[in-house]
Protein backbone atom coordinates (compact mmCIF):
# COMPACT_ATOMS: atom_id res chain seq x y z
CA UNK A 1 0.00 0.00 0.00
CA UNK A 2 1.79 3.11 -1.42
CA UNK A 3 1.69 6.82 -0.08
CA UNK A 4 1.21 8.63 -2.85
CA UNK A 5 0.60 12.04 -4.66
CA UNK A 6 -1.75 13.39 -7.15
CA UNK A 7 0.00 16.02 -9.01
CA UNK A 8 -2.19 17.85 -11.36
CA UNK A 9 -2.58 20.83 -13.35
CA UNK A 10 -5.60 22.97 -12.27
CA UNK A 11 -9.28 21.74 -14.13
CA UNK A 12 -8.23 18.16 -14.68
CA UNK A 13 -10.90 16.78 -12.71
CA UNK A 14 -7.96 16.42 -9.83
CA UNK A 15 -10.99 16.41 -7.27
CA UNK A 16 -12.79 13.93 -8.86
CA UNK A 17 -10.15 11.99 -8.67
CA UNK A 18 -9.12 12.75 -5.41
CA UNK A 19 -12.53 11.87 -4.06
CA UNK A 20 -12.81 8.60 -5.66
CA UNK A 21 -9.93 7.63 -4.46
CA UNK A 22 -10.34 8.43 -1.44
CA UNK A 23 -12.97 5.92 -1.09
CA UNK A 24 -10.66 3.08 -0.75
CA UNK A 25 -10.56 1.55 2.42
CA UNK A 26 -6.90 2.06 2.53
CA UNK A 27 -6.82 5.89 1.62
CA UNK A 28 -6.67 8.98 3.93
CA UNK A 29 -6.78 11.69 1.63
CA UNK A 30 -5.71 15.20 2.14
CA UNK A 31 -7.11 17.63 -1.11
CA UNK A 32 -5.54 20.61 -1.51
CA UNK A 33 -3.11 20.84 1.63
CA UNK A 34 -1.14 23.45 0.03
CA UNK A 35 -3.86 25.85 -1.20
CA UNK A 36 -3.90 29.08 1.28
CA UNK A 37 -7.66 27.83 2.30
CA UNK A 38 -6.43 24.21 3.96
CA UNK A 39 -6.63 25.48 7.23
CA UNK A 40 -10.00 27.44 6.95
CA UNK A 41 -11.56 24.19 5.76
CA UNK A 42 -9.79 22.38 7.73
CA UNK A 43 -8.82 24.51 11.25
CA UNK A 44 -6.77 21.79 12.80
CA UNK A 45 -4.73 22.09 10.33
CA UNK A 46 -1.51 24.05 9.17
CA UNK A 47 -0.84 26.79 6.04
CA UNK A 48 1.42 24.78 4.77
CA UNK A 49 1.20 27.98 1.54
CA UNK A 50 3.10 30.20 4.00
CA UNK A 51 5.03 27.30 6.05
CA UNK A 52 7.12 26.03 2.67
CA UNK A 53 9.44 28.31 1.30
CA UNK A 54 12.26 26.21 0.34
CA UNK A 55 13.07 22.55 -0.17
CA UNK A 56 13.83 21.61 3.42
CA UNK A 57 10.24 23.24 4.51
CA UNK A 58 8.82 21.25 1.95
CA UNK A 59 10.20 18.03 3.02
CA UNK A 60 9.25 18.61 6.53
CA UNK A 61 5.43 19.51 5.32
CA UNK A 62 5.70 16.41 3.37
CA UNK A 63 6.42 14.63 6.43
CA UNK A 64 4.12 15.72 8.79
CA UNK A 65 1.03 15.51 6.16
CA UNK A 66 2.37 11.70 5.24
CA UNK A 67 2.14 10.89 9.11
CA UNK A 68 -1.56 11.63 9.14
CA UNK A 69 -2.48 10.98 5.69
CA UNK A 70 -1.69 8.37 3.40
CA UNK A 71 -2.05 10.76 0.12
CA UNK A 72 -2.71 14.50 -1.07
CA UNK A 73 -3.75 15.95 -4.24
CA UNK A 74 -1.82 19.22 -5.13
CA UNK A 75 -2.03 21.56 -8.27
CA UNK A 76 1.67 22.21 -10.11
CA UNK A 77 1.60 26.36 -9.99
CA UNK A 78 1.05 26.33 -6.18
CA UNK A 79 4.99 26.75 -5.88
CA UNK A 80 8.36 27.00 -7.68
CA UNK A 81 9.75 23.77 -9.62
CA UNK A 82 12.67 23.56 -7.59
CA UNK A 83 10.56 23.12 -4.45
CA UNK A 84 8.48 20.63 -6.32
CA UNK A 85 11.06 18.69 -7.40
CA UNK A 86 12.43 17.92 -4.17
CA UNK A 87 8.84 16.55 -3.68
CA UNK A 88 9.03 14.69 -6.98
CA UNK A 89 12.36 13.44 -6.29
CA UNK A 90 10.59 11.19 -2.19
CA UNK A 91 11.61 8.00 -2.91
CA UNK A 92 8.51 7.25 -0.48
CA UNK A 93 6.11 8.75 -2.62
CA UNK A 94 4.47 7.39 -5.74
CA UNK A 95 2.84 9.80 -7.63
CA UNK A 96 -0.45 10.07 -10.21
CA UNK A 97 0.37 12.69 -13.06
CA UNK A 98 -3.12 14.51 -14.41
CA UNK A 99 -3.02 16.58 -17.22
CA UNK A 100 -5.19 17.52 -20.39
CA UNK A 101 -4.57 16.64 -23.74
CA UNK A 102 -6.56 19.25 -24.91
CA UNK A 103 -4.86 22.72 -23.38
CA UNK A 104 -7.61 24.92 -24.98
CA UNK A 105 -10.28 23.46 -23.20
CA UNK A 106 -8.20 23.64 -19.92
CA UNK A 107 -7.67 27.28 -20.33
CA UNK A 108 -11.10 28.22 -21.33
CA UNK A 109 -12.18 26.10 -18.20
CA UNK A 110 -9.99 28.37 -15.75
CA UNK A 111 -10.86 31.68 -17.13
CA UNK A 112 -14.85 30.64 -16.41
CA UNK A 113 -13.16 29.70 -13.22
CA UNK A 114 -11.32 32.98 -12.50
CA UNK A 115 -14.87 34.85 -13.72
CA UNK A 116 -17.22 32.94 -11.34
CA UNK A 117 -14.77 31.53 -8.47
CA UNK A 118 -16.69 28.60 -8.82
CA UNK A 119 -14.34 25.48 -8.94
CA UNK A 120 -16.07 22.39 -8.88
CA UNK A 121 -18.79 20.40 -10.36
CA UNK A 122 -21.27 20.95 -7.58
CA UNK A 123 -21.56 24.56 -8.25
CA UNK A 124 -24.04 26.98 -8.43
CA UNK A 125 -25.03 27.27 -11.88
CA UNK A 126 -26.63 30.72 -11.93
CA UNK A 127 -22.85 32.31 -11.57
CA UNK A 128 -22.40 30.99 -15.64
CA UNK A 129 -25.55 33.02 -17.14
CA UNK A 130 -23.70 36.57 -17.10
CA UNK A 131 -20.00 35.76 -18.46
CA UNK A 132 -17.57 38.05 -20.13
CA UNK A 133 -15.59 37.53 -22.78
CA UNK A 134 -12.31 36.39 -22.34
CA UNK A 135 -8.59 37.58 -23.34
CA UNK A 136 -7.44 35.40 -26.54
CA UNK A 137 -4.13 36.47 -25.72
CA UNK A 138 -4.19 35.17 -22.28
CA UNK A 139 -5.15 32.01 -23.80
CA UNK A 140 -2.84 31.57 -25.76
CA UNK A 141 -0.36 32.65 -22.99
CA UNK A 142 -1.53 30.15 -20.89
CA UNK A 143 -1.22 27.46 -23.18
CA UNK A 144 2.10 28.05 -24.00
CA UNK A 145 2.72 27.97 -20.05
CA UNK A 146 0.99 25.00 -19.21
CA UNK A 147 2.42 23.03 -21.92
CA UNK A 148 5.48 24.06 -21.01
CA UNK A 149 5.23 23.28 -17.34
CA UNK A 150 3.56 19.84 -18.43
CA UNK A 151 6.71 18.84 -20.43
CA UNK A 152 8.68 19.96 -17.60
CA UNK A 153 7.00 17.79 -15.28
CA UNK A 154 6.64 15.00 -17.25
CA UNK A 155 10.53 14.93 -18.23
CA UNK A 156 11.65 14.82 -14.41
CA UNK A 157 9.61 11.92 -13.85
CA UNK A 158 10.40 9.71 -16.91
CA UNK A 159 14.00 10.34 -16.28
CA UNK A 160 14.14 9.94 -12.28
CA UNK A 161 11.01 8.27 -11.21
CA UNK A 162 9.72 6.11 -14.29
CA UNK A 163 8.79 3.13 -12.23
CA UNK A 164 6.89 5.41 -9.39
CA UNK A 165 4.73 7.30 -11.25
CA UNK A 166 2.04 7.06 -13.55
CA UNK A 167 0.80 9.43 -15.99
CA UNK A 168 -3.51 10.34 -16.83
CA UNK A 169 -5.58 12.18 -18.78
CA UNK A 170 -8.23 13.88 -18.05
CA UNK A 171 -9.48 12.70 -21.50
CA UNK A 172 -9.23 8.74 -20.37
CA UNK A 173 -10.07 8.90 -16.93
CA UNK A 174 -13.99 10.01 -17.38
CA UNK A 175 -16.74 8.46 -19.13
CA UNK A 176 -20.16 7.29 -19.53
CA UNK A 177 -19.40 3.60 -19.50
CA UNK A 178 -19.07 2.08 -15.76
CA UNK A 179 -17.38 -0.71 -16.64
CA UNK A 180 -14.41 1.25 -18.39
CA UNK A 181 -14.18 3.50 -15.70
CA UNK A 182 -13.70 1.13 -13.44
CA UNK A 183 -10.80 -1.05 -15.32
CA UNK A 184 -9.71 2.49 -15.52
CA UNK A 185 -9.42 3.24 -12.11
CA UNK A 186 -8.31 -0.50 -11.02
CA UNK A 187 -5.11 0.03 -13.14
CA UNK A 188 -4.42 2.99 -11.29
CA UNK A 189 -5.38 1.16 -8.06
CA UNK A 190 -3.38 -1.65 -8.68
CA UNK A 191 -0.13 0.61 -9.26
CA UNK A 192 -0.80 1.96 -5.80
CA UNK A 193 -1.70 -1.23 -4.60
CA UNK A 194 -4.96 0.13 -2.58
CA UNK A 195 -8.36 -1.62 -2.86
CA UNK A 196 -10.58 -0.55 -5.32
CA UNK A 197 -13.62 1.92 -4.16
CA UNK A 198 -17.09 0.80 -4.44
CA UNK A 199 -18.97 0.85 -7.80
CA UNK A 200 -21.70 3.70 -6.36
CA UNK A 201 -18.64 5.82 -6.18
CA UNK A 202 -16.74 5.31 -9.61
CA UNK A 203 -20.12 6.01 -10.92
CA UNK A 204 -20.58 8.84 -8.52
CA UNK A 205 -17.37 10.89 -9.42
CA UNK A 206 -16.30 9.42 -12.99
CA UNK A 207 -19.13 9.50 -15.03
CA UNK A 208 -19.47 13.14 -17.03
CA UNK A 209 -23.42 12.91 -16.81
CA UNK A 210 -23.49 12.98 -12.93
CA UNK A 211 -22.43 16.20 -12.95
CA UNK A 212 -24.69 19.26 -11.96
CA UNK A 213 -22.77 21.48 -14.43
CA UNK A 214 -22.50 20.76 -18.52
CA UNK A 215 -19.22 22.43 -19.30
CA UNK A 216 -19.76 22.02 -22.80
CA UNK A 217 -22.80 24.27 -22.58
CA UNK A 218 -21.50 26.89 -20.54
CA UNK A 219 -18.43 27.45 -23.00
CA UNK A 220 -20.90 28.51 -25.21
CA UNK A 221 -22.31 31.53 -23.51
CA UNK A 222 -18.63 33.06 -23.20
CA UNK A 223 -19.86 35.59 -25.36
CA UNK A 224 -16.40 35.61 -28.00
CA UNK A 225 -16.76 31.97 -27.80
CA UNK A 226 -16.91 31.78 -31.65
CA UNK A 227 -13.89 33.75 -31.96
CA UNK A 228 -11.35 31.68 -29.49
CA UNK A 229 -12.70 28.86 -31.36
CA UNK A 230 -11.55 30.06 -34.43
CA UNK A 231 -8.37 31.44 -33.54
CA UNK A 232 -7.46 28.15 -31.58
CA UNK A 233 -8.93 25.64 -34.58
CA UNK A 234 -5.94 23.70 -35.76
CA UNK A 235 -4.68 23.17 -31.67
Amino acid sequence: MAKFVIFAHARTGSTSLARVLAESKDVKMAIEPFHPGFSKWNPKEKNFSKLIKDQKTMNDALDELFRKYSAIKVLDYQFPKKIYFEMLGRKDLKFLFLRRKNLLEAAISTAVGEQTKEWHKQGNQKVYDNLKPVDIDEIAKWIKYIGKLSETYFSYLEKNRSNDFLPLYYEDLYSEDLENNRKTLKAICDFLDITLPPDVVIEKYMTPSKAKINYKNIYSRIPNYQEIMERFKNI
